[in-house]
């Protein structure tokens, strides 16, 4: 015998009539005839009793319903089913019907429907005089009531969620650990269940969805009903939590299943492992597409939005960027403006200020509160003892009428308890500026690592950044990009800072979660600057200060015929006209000749104080040649002497060879004044002894 209690005939997957079937097709267990009581005992769904009569049928097996006569090997078996499976269809939908219509009265009302969620329980309602409400069939009405004991549990998880930002991975592990609710089977996806749930807020949705069957697939699937058959009720006392932090809940949850709205959809491949340094952090600014790769090469890589090629939908990103750009120009201002020790050491003072502020404010005395609620306790105890005592009804009436208004007061009482109890937990200690400022280090070696973890690090300083296009003002060809974006240093901190295990990452995880800064657009210039036009401030503002065009070219590098023309520029706004250029011959490395003989002039000027002209005829080069090569083996000194506005002193030269030089000043060091034995010995003239003398006088008297 088998039979399935309390399970409706439209689940085929009873156990009960699994087990019958499975039987009926063993060879082990001969059965030839089963009986059913009527028809629809073995199934309501007519399709269930088609498959079951092919059954029948192929095992050549006789199937009797006692009460209906009817028999599976009669000649109008098939006729009989269709008929008794409409006829079942049409009970089935006529009671449907009729469940529907009192679940949605009991949905509008205070009643409950199934299980109650974790948090709440099922109490009888009663009526003026304290009774029962009963339904028509003789049962008690309940409805939803707060458990106090699961509720501080759904009050913790939120906590956790919320404010300290625990994973519902990690909640689930710490309940399992501590066994909360007498139990170890707490779930990832059941605490993001407990998140998502609006009941509690105190506002219970009913008949948001319908189950319907698929007969293609063969399977049941969940189908949301329009809104306007809805059935809703709240009830402000039956709120565990409140809707700001059950809407902080519900964008953190967004935001880790990647639909935060500020992607507007799933996180993307580049998101989740990045091919460039900026994949999945920029968007179009136009369409919100995401900006990826147009075309890539082992060396050259550019980015683009793939709907502005086109025009597509509208967008008007029809431009793209080499990614040594963008990288070029972004991380330029992330790494030598936002994310700097000075800057670093500025949101630390404002932290720690922050923090000591709400470290100085009152904590709140829970002593009249926990007071307040024994008394309100003690009152209901009395009152519950009063009706106990008393046979009066009109007597127990007002009983009751005062317990409900005791219990409303209990229960604000300890609510106010549960957020006094939060706002006194003690706060993180405040942070080290100096320790976060080896974090400045730690982002320029992860940004020479590996891409996808630095660009998930960068992502998380800067957010996501809309990428929109400008002509350039000066009407030159293509567009410029301009990226905007709120960057975010605190999160970036606190990635780097848990990475390195900083204490400072507690404290930086609490500042990232409530609002305590004001974040401010920055917007960055993306675009190909010629190299002249960037050096035009700097020969400006050195022009300025009186250092000559030579000067300007030796601090920089470069021949003097290339400073003048960007001088030129910076001074009328003329930009160079450049002659063609000749192809370089492949493989043959950029010659120049100052580099190579510099070594040697320097020797030839400083040492054996030979003058430009003279070396530049020894070596074969120009006189331009030969002063720019000492300028380049003396930089440091060149731009000194451009940066305080002086001509730099070059040395100068002797028609003298230095062996010569050498013995007069040996002569006159040794304190001898006879200038004719002297120039004798040397075999110079007297007067070439009395300048010599004077020049060392001079050095001597500049050296003191």
């Amino acid at each position: 015998m088998f039979a399935d209690y309390a399970v409706s005939g439209l689940v085929a997957s009873r156990p009960g009539y699994c087990s019958y079937k499975s039987l009926l097709e063993s060879r082990e267990h001969h059965v030839e005839t089963t009986y059913i009581d009527d028809f629809t005992r073995a199934s309501r769904d007519l399709r269930e009793w088609l498959k079951l009569a092919s059954i029948f049928n192929r095992l050549k097996k006789r199937l009797i319903g006692v009460s209906d006569n009817f028999d599976v090997n009669n000649q109008n078996s098939e006729m009989m089913v269709v008929v008794f499976g409409l006829v079942s269809n049409m009970f089935i939908k006529s009671t449907r019907e009729k469940v529907l219509r009192g679940m949605k009265s009991t949905a509008e009302g205070p009643g409950t429907l199934g299980k109650p969620p974790l948090g709440f329980t099922r109490r009888a309602c009663r009526d003026d005089a304290g009774n029962e409400i009963l339904r028509t069939d003789g049962r008690p009405k309940y409805r939803y009531h707060v458990d106090e004991v699961t509720a501080q549990i759904v009050v913790e998880i939120f906590d956790l969620f919320v404010n300290k930002l625990w994973s519902p991975y990690r909640i689930a592990q710490h309940f399992n650990r501590r066994k909360v609710d007498e139990g170890d089977s707490w779930t990832d996806g059941g605490i993001r269940k407990i998140l998502r749930n609006a009941k509690y807020t105190g506002h219970f949705i009913w008949n948001r969805f319908r189950s319907e069957y698929n007969v293609e697939t063969e399977k049941s699937e969940r189908i949301p009903n329009p809104e306007s058959e809805w059935r809703r009720f709240s009830d402000p006392s039956l709120a565990i939590i409140s809707n700001e932090v059950w809407e902080a809940a519900q964008r953190r949850l967004d935001e880790l299943s990647g639909k935060h709205p500020r992607a507007g959809k799933a996180r993307s491949r580049n998101e989740n492992s990045a091919t460039t340094l900026f994949s999945g952090t920029l968007y179009c600014g136009s369409c919100g597409k995401e900006l990826t790769l147009f075309r890539s090469t082992e060396k050259y890589k550019v980015m683009g939005c793939l709907n502005g090629a086109t025009g597509r939908h509208g967008c008007e990103l029809s431009s793209s960027k080499s990614t040594r750009i963008i990288e070029e120009f972004l991380l330029g201002v992330i790494c030598n403006s936002l994310f700097t020790e000075q800057a670093i050491e500025d949101l630390v003072v404002k932290a720690n200020r922050y923090l000591a502020e709400e470290a100085s404010k009152p904590r709140v005395d829970l002593r009249p509160l926990q007071q307040k609620e024994k008394t309100l306790g003690a009152t209901i105890q009395k009152l519950l003892n009063r009706i106990e005592q008393t046979d009066d009804e009109a007597l127990m009436a007002n009983y009751d009428d005062r317990i409900r208004e005791r219990q409303k007061e209990l229960d604000a009482v300890r609510k106010e308890i549960g957020a006094a109890r939060a706002k006194n937990s003690p706060l993180p200690p405040p942070l080290d500026a100096d320790r976060l400022k080896g974090c400045v280090g730690d982002l320029r070696d992860l940004l020479n690592g590996e891409i996808p973890k630095a660009a998930a690090v960068l992502r998380k300083i800067t957010g996501p950044m809309k990428i929109r296009q400008e002509k350039h003002p000066n009407g030159k060809r293509g567009a410029r990009w301009i990226a905007e974006f709120q960057p975010n240093l605190t999160d970036g901190l606190r990635h780097l800072a848990l990475e390195r295990g900083y204490p400072d990452s507690a404290t930086l995880e609490l500042l990232s979660s409530r609002i305590w800064i004001h974040r401010e657009s920055v917007e960055v210039v993306v675009d190909q600057v010629p190299k002249y036009e960037q050096l035009a401030p700097k020969f400006k503002e050195l022009h300025d200060n009186r250092a000559s065009l030579s000067t300007i070219a030796s601090v920089h590098k470069m021949c003097w015929a290339y400073a003048a023309e960007i001088l030129k520029f910076a001074l009328t706004g003329e930009r160079p006209s450049w002659g063609p250029k000749g192809k370089k011959a492949e493989g043959s490395p950029k010659k120049r000749r100052y580099v190579e003989i510099a070594d040697e002039v320097v020797r030839l000027h400083d040492v054996d104080l030979r003058s430009f002209e003279h070396i530049a005829k020894q070596l074969r080069v120009r006189e331009k040649t030969v002063r720019r090569a000492w300028d380049f083996a003396h930089h440091a000194e060149i731009q000194a002497a451009a940066a305080h506005g002086t001509t730099p002193k070059r040395g100068g030269s002797r028609r003298l060879p230095i062996d010569k030089i050498r013995k007069l000043q040996q002569a006159l060091s040794s304190g001898r004044r006879d200038f004719s034995d002297i120039a004798l010995e040397v075999g110079v003239s007297q007067n070439t002894v009395r300048r010599e003398l004077e020049r060392m006088e001079e050095a001597e008297q500049s050296a003191a």
